[in-house]
């Protein structure tokens, strides 16, 4: 196969290294320990992407940027068929060091789909994988998804009380608001939908949001933006959030002031979307304020979207000033070191 060619600027450990490949994007600027070797490595594609999924190890074993997927879903979540056996081969192929199973307890629907007995599944499997792969690549962390805290208090308690999890994401997926009473993701946010009805919808989904922000029980806030990604994605409806702007502060200040993570989600990445989630105008705005913890979240439904778009997502928030993110392990923030430049 053509080769990499990897060659650090200086001579320094830690210092930048460029690809050279004549790749369409031009020379990528990236970061490697022990960079005043030249390293070869098999040529994937002319991306960050590629270049970190066959960088995550060199060649000659000198460890580079570590990465940890706080947000991925199994066939025990009612949208996803991916088995654990696929989504830990994609993990090793991607190079992850660990990632967090986390799937969904949407509890507006929890009868519906049965939520406790698919918990109740995915906490084993975790377990059984956890334990048979613990000293192997990828370690494989116990989470649960929590959508809709407060449509059944009672029943979020319970979820929470089934195992000792590594990681909570709260998120917001079903709204009611006038005549919908249902998903977003099923929504025609179409011509029919009025900007005036839009911008009604997205304060519906911030003052619901910014409620479980204020008082839920978890630890990272899920894909702050997530029905821009079919108001704007599907639906190419072009809707800023500047309007939104102050309800939005004001779920960031919370995040910040309890101690959570805000997740930079990447899922849009490769999609109908192609933005973060939150995108780089809030992401720059939780910084400024003052919020440093932050964890990357593929929200994979397929094993090749785990692990998506890391790289990118890491050297942005490397430009935005980021130096850390952070995994959860027993509810417990752990911080990893951004490598990239």
């Amino acid at each position: 196969k053509p080769l990499i060619r990897w060659k650090a600027a200086k001579p320094m450990c830690g210092q930048s290294v460029w690809m050279k490949t004549g790749a369409p994007h031009g020379p990528i600027l990236f970061s490697l320990m022990n960079a005043h070797k030249i390293y070869e490595v098999p040529y994937a594609a002319p991306t960050l992407e590629g270049l970190l999924s066959v960088g995550a190890f060199c060649t000659r074993g000198e460890k580079m940027q570590e990465l940890y997927d706080s947000h991925v879903h199994s066939h025990w979540s009612p949208d996803s068929k991916q088995t654990f056996s696929e989504i830990y081969d994609a993990a090793l192929k991607k190079g992850l060091q660990g990632l967090t199973i986390t799937d969904h307890a949407d509890l507006s629907v929890i009868e519906e789909e049965n939520t406790f007995e698919s918990i109740a599944g995915s906490i084993q499997e975790v377990q059984t994988f956890h334990d048979r792969y613990k000293d192997a690549g990828v370690q494989v962390f116990c989470g649960v998804e929590l959508s809709e805290y407060f449509d059944n208090v009672y029943h979020a308690k319970k979820i929470l009380e089934m195992t000792e999890y590594d990681a909570v994401i709260a998120s917001v997926h079903w709204l009611r608001y006038r005549e919908w009473d249902s998903f977003y993701s099923r929504v025609a946010f179409d011509g029919a939908f009025s900007e005036e009805l839009l911008h009604g919808y997205l304060a519906a989904y911030f003052e619901q949001l910014l409620c479980v922000a204020e008082d839920a029980d978890y630890d990272i806030l899920a894909h702050l933006t997530c029905p821009l990604r079919y108001i704007n994605g599907k639906y190419k409806r072009g809707i800023t959030l500047d309007v939104h702007r102050a309800v939005i502060d004001e779920i960031l200040r919370c995040v910040i002031r309890r101690g959570k993570a805000l997740e930079i989600n990447t899922s849009g990445i490769g999609g109908m979307y192609e933005s973060l989630m939150p995108d780089l105008p809030i992401i720059q705005r939780y910084y400024d304020l003052g919020g440093r913890q932050i964890t990357l979240g593929s929200d994979a439904h397929t094993p090749e979207r785990v692990g998506n778009a890391f790289a990118e997502a890491i050297a942005l928030l490397s430009k935005i000033g980021f130096s850390e993110y952070v995994h959860y392990e027993k509810r417990q923030p752990k911080s990893t070191l951004l490598m990239c430049m």
